[in-house]
């Protein structure tokens, strides 16, 4: 915010949340909504209880369904900057957490409290997001994206489109990330020069990292491993998390990082990572960063 001109146009300072934002609370509402839905949808997964996939079909059809409540399948109006425009490309990365309502779903598809008509409905809004981020002006500019941002949008629509049946779309979108996006974002050290350039380069990079290991998982099943480097001996996934996993609480990230406590942003990385590789360095870091194990992660780690 420009103080002199607090009705904007806003000043930009990468890595500075405008604390406004809090007024409008509908990206916090969408994280904590879905990751509810998903927590619900795993516990009626393992334990076959009613009464988890009840509440996690409640989360979902209020989001997603209820005309009094639902919120349409668009982002036309994520992360405006007052005084400028009324929404922009960035704000695709606000919905990241997508895959998790799309896995709720698939978790209480045999439960008598989701209905044909829920899931007929949940289809139809998955297919209408697709469509606006695959064809709308900011959809594109999203994909042209090098950083994390291009990153979470490829998450986004490749999980929409193996949900909806697109495979060879999917499959397209995730060997773009094998053969281009990884190659062009991670140096011979695992540095990752987009989010280096950031004023945040550790919990970007950790974020980038994040949307690349549930890329790397999703395409496991077609058939593609994201994590083998695309050139024998070159720079991987792996690569970029081992250049993170040595700095902890007591060893100081060696640039720039402007705010502080935010190491355990590795940690779903690092469960992805574990459950690949199921090496010990990783396992080891889970607990160095003192990464909470919640239940989608438990399940990653079986």
């Amino acid at each position: 915010m420009d103080a002199e001109n607090p009705n904007g146009p806003y000043v930009h300072h990468d890595g500075v949340r405008n604390p406004e934002k809090d007024d409008i609370s509908d990206e916090a509402n969408f994280h904590h909504t879905v990751g509810a839905a998903n927590t619900l949808g795993l516990a009626y997964y393992l334990t076959g209880d009613e009464r988890y996939a009840a509440r996690a079909a409640q989360q979902l059809r209020t989001w997603f369904l209820d005309p009094a409540t639902a919120m349409n399948p668009n982002l036309n109006y994520a992360q405006f900057v007052k005084g400028k425009n009324s929404g922009r490309a960035a704000g695709i990365v606000s919905a990241r957490s997508l895959p998790e309502a799309i896995d709720a779903v698939g978790y209480i598809a045999g439960s008598k409290a989701w209905t044909a008509a829920d899931d007929a409905g949940m289809q139809q809004w998955f297919n209408a997001y697709y469509r606006w981020l695959t064809t709308s002006d900011r959809g594109r500019e999203a994909a042209t994206r090098p950083n994390n941002h291009g990153i979470w949008y490829d998450v986004q629509v490749a999980a929409l489109a193996l949900k909806l049946g697109k495979i060879a779309e999917a499959r397209q979108v995730l060997i773009s990330v094998m053969d281009h996006r990884i190659p062009l974002q991670i140096d011979a050290k695992g540095l990752q020069k987009y989010e280096m350039a950031r004023t945040k380069s550790f919990s970007y990079s950790a974020m980038n990292l994040h949307g690349l290991t549930l890329l790397a998982t999703m395409a496991r099943p077609l058939g593609l491993d994201l994590y083998k480097p695309k050139t024998s001996g070159g720079p991987g996934i792996l690569t970029a998390i081992n250049a993170l996993v040595p700095c902890d609480r007591l060893h100081a990230w060696p640039f720039e990082q402007i705010q502080k406590d935010r190491e355990d942003s590795l940690c779903p990385a690092l469960y992805y990572a574990f459950g690949r590789t199921h090496e010990s360095v990783y396992s080891d870091a889970l607990k160095r960063f003192e990464c909470k194990l919640t239940a989608a992660y438990a399940l990653i780690r079986r």
